[in-house]
């Protein structure tokens, strides 16, 4: 699904968050369902959880604060030359927990106002805490790479700045003076001055004479680059150079000229096709009815002779409340098949006797009164006056609804699959032995009567057909699983009670 992963991560932090609110005294799922909605109707927010791990290979962009105790291979800490923001000691009165208040002298016969001592003491020392917390800060960002750091700050008078940072060049002190420091408006305003007296930093001090030996021998090592105003404009119409002519060739649907080193190996990936690719298309469990739909679509059974009743067309569906409910035939038959496993086969099958287990499996709720008003009594016991059905009665074992599991190869399936296995899994209706064998009986509920011109005669080969796959793959799993052969292999129609051999 689309966000998939931040799906999974939101539902763990719903789930993490019902464990911590069942953990507190407002337990249970009607109080915590009421904490969401009151939530809700605050506008308050969970938050989004987090869907990425430490370690995962992505690039990051968060803020110096956000980065606090996280570590990275490679850090790029940008707009190094923006000022601090020092808004707060320009208002007209300051506070402060140790100096308390201040703020200026107004003359108001003058109109005019003057800083007073105060006020200036507070700002520097609002000013001196702002410039710590920055240096914490840079010191956070600074300690935040592995493998590589990279430093990016612009300037506006690049000639003037490295003027100003070269005045640091006869200061041998690890420490730039208290001075300097307390005049920094920006953090570069730090890394300008350390840097330049340091010995990788040449292109700092081209113009200049004057050299620190106390720090041009550190072993740490660093690479200056100086990139002028106009070079980055050529760099900029180069770029949207090339992007127009990637898009015009694009838009004209022919080759983009584009040589890589890389283009050998994206060729290969995008070319590369994978050599079990059935595997992908086809599932590797599938149950016995699946399979059957699937060969039903390969094949057409649909036969000009069924005759189809013709309902009448209307506009519009009638309300609900107007409209019978009715159960499908799909849950029909599943209710013909819960009667025909319950059955107690060994006593004669009756239409009174049927009628009671009826009633018995309505008392138990495995039939709904719906259910067993759509039971065909008399097609059941029409059942047991058949040979296969009085044969199932005489028989020494008799098993009903087995469900199976048969690793089955691929290719009997499938004409394209090669060395793979499908695990088919179905339930059979009724299997019984007796002398001659195993008996493999299936019952089928569908509608019959009045569909074939010719009768069931002409039904049979098309029916046969229908159900080849389906009876093929019973028989195939039942030799496996117990073996031992099949004798027959019978399929039995509830509606004008046929039997059908396989």
């Amino acid at each position: 699904m689309p966000g998939g992963k931040q799906r999974q991560a939101n539902l763990r932090a719903l789930y993490d968050r019902a464990r911590q609110y069942e953990a507190t005294t407002f337990r249970g799922l009607f109080r915590f369902l009421r904490f969401i909605e009151r939530m809700q109707e605050r506008g308050d927010d969970l938050g989004a959880a987090r869907a990425l791990g430490e370690q995962e290979d992505v690039v990051r962009l968060m803020t110096i604060h956000s980065s606090k105790g996280l570590e990275f291979p490679v850090v790029f800490v940008a707009g190094l030359a923006r000022q601090f923001n020092m808004m707060d000691m320009n208002k007209k009165y300051l506070l402060d927990k140790e100096l308390g208040f201040a703020t200026k002298l107004i003359q108001p016969s003058l109109r005019i106002s003057y800083p007073t001592l105060p006020l200036a003491a507070m700002k520097k020392k609002m000013k001196i805490e702002l410039l710590s917390e920055e240096l914490r800060v840079l010191y956070v960002a600074l300690t935040r790479a592995k493998e590589k750091l990279f430093l990016v700050g612009t300037l506006k008078d690049a000639g003037k700045t490295l003027s100003d940072w070269q005045n640091s060049m006869t200061n041998e002190e690890w420490l730039l003076p208290d001075f300097e420091r307390a005049q920094a408006k920006s953090y570069l305003d730090w890394i300008g001055p350390a840097l330049i007296r340091h010995g990788d930093a040449e292109r700092l001090r081209e113009n200049s004479e004057e050299t620190s030996p106390h720090l041009l021998s550190h072993p740490s090592r660093w690479n200056v680059s100086i990139i002028g105003e106009e070079e980055l404009y050529d760099i900029q119409k180069e770029e949207k150079k090339y992007d127009q002519e990637m898009l015009s060739a694009l838009k004209n649907l022919v080759p983009v000229a584009v040589q890589s080193d890389y283009q050998d190996q994206i060729r290969s990936q995008l070319s590369w096709t994978y050599h079990h690719e059935f595997a992908t298309v086809f599932r590797s469990k599938q149950s016995v009815s699946e399979v059957k739909r699937q060969q039903e679509f390969k094949c057409d059974y649909s036969d000009e002779t069924i005759i189809r009743s013709q309902k009448e067309n209307f506009m519009y569906d009638r309300p609900k409340f107007m409209q019978k409910k009715s159960l499908t035939a799909a849950e029909k038959g599943t209710a013909m098949h819960a009667v025909m496993q319950q059955l107690n086969v060994r006593e004669p099958v009756t239409e009174e006797s049927t009628n009671r287990k009826v009633q018995e499996l309505i008392t138990k709720e495995i039939l709904t009164k719906e259910q067993a008003d759509s039971i065909h009594i008399h097609s059941i016991v029409q059942f047991f006056q058949t040979d296969i059905g009085k044969r199932m009665q005489k028989a020494d074992r008799i098993q009903r609804e087995v469900p199976f599991s048969y690793a089955l190869p691929a290719e009997e399936l499938y004409d394209e699959a090669k060395g793979e296995q499908v695990l088919i899994q179905g339930v059979i209706d009724c299997l019984f032995e007796d002398e001659d064998g195993y008996v493999l009986l299936d019952y089928k509920t569908d509608a019959t009567q009045g569909k074939f011109a010719g009768g069931f005669n002409q039904a049979k080969p098309i029916l046969a057909e229908r159900y080849r796959v389906q009876l093929d793959l019973y028989g195939k799993a039942i030799e496996k699983i117990t073996k031992k052969p099949l004798s027959d292999k019978v399929l039995y129609f509830f509606d004008g009670g046929h039997v059908l051999e396989m």
